[in-house]
């Protein structure tokens, strides 16, 4: 004999069934949504290059090639060039552990000549001739006594400078269109498609005797085109 089915009970079931099923679709398709938001979020795309370490074969031939790893940059300098510490200048190939770490905190150098002057007649080698040079990390808001590098319209890579003549005193240089000394200022930014007025700069100063300082140009620009944050 046939079984008898109850119609109603079938079709609540049914009903049941489709509505569980349409429960579970839409849990999968909001689970599905939430991953590859969560995704696209966690693993944004740059467009932006990191900076690039340099590198010692980069370097002109005899320089000698640094790696900043307190400050963060890499660059080349003439082999002359000494440690200042502010009492007494150390060749680097001298340097211990901690005066390394020193000088990699308050980057000063000096070459002989800008310690002990020579009759300023201008007749020196660039190298030779005196030198003072000092590299520093500095904050957007750092504002300057004197030429003021940030008004400067910046190269393509984001670099600017100015230049200061200078004359000594008591409390140090200060500016004076006649000065004995020339300031060469050039502000770099530390970071990839950033001006140094929106975030932290490397800050390089050379000094030089002013009637050296049209030779030495090439010389200081050549430091600066070698200077490279990472």
């Amino acid at each position: 004999m046939p079984r008898q089915y109850d119609l109603g009970r079938l079709r609540f079931l049914l009903s049941f069934a489709a509505i569980a099923a349409g429960i579970l679709i839409l849990v999968l398709v909001a689970f599905t949504d939430f991953g590859e938001s969560d995704h696209s979020k966690a693993a944004p795309v740059s467009t932006i290059a990191p900076l690039v370490k340099g590198r010692p074969d980069e370097c002109p031939s005899d320089w000698r090639f640094i790696d900043n790893t307190e400050l963060r940059f890499t660059m080349c300098l003439p082999r002359n060039l000494l440690a200042f510490d502010g009492r007494r200048t150390i060749p680097f190939e001298q340097l211990q552990d901690l005066e390394r770490s020193a000088l990699f905190h308050n980057f000063v150098i000096v070459n002989p000549t800008w310690l002990f002057p020579p009759a300023d007649d201008g007749s020196l080698p660039d190298v030779v001739a005196p030198i003072s040079l000092n590299v520093d990390v500095i904050p957007p808001q750092t504002g300057f006594s004197g030429c003021n590098p940030r008004a400067q319209t910046p190269n393509p890579n984001g670099v600017v400078y100015c230049v200061d003549r200078l004359t000594g005193g008591i409390d140090g240089p200060s500016v004076s269109p006649d000065g004995p000394l020339t300031r060469y200022r050039v502000l770099m930014p530390t970071l990839r498609g950033k001006g140094v007025n929106d975030a932290f700069s490397l800050y390089l100063t050379t000094e030089s005797l002013s009637s050296y300082w049209t030779a030495q140009q090439p010389l200081f620009r050549l430091i600066v085109d070698n200077l490279k944050p990472y």
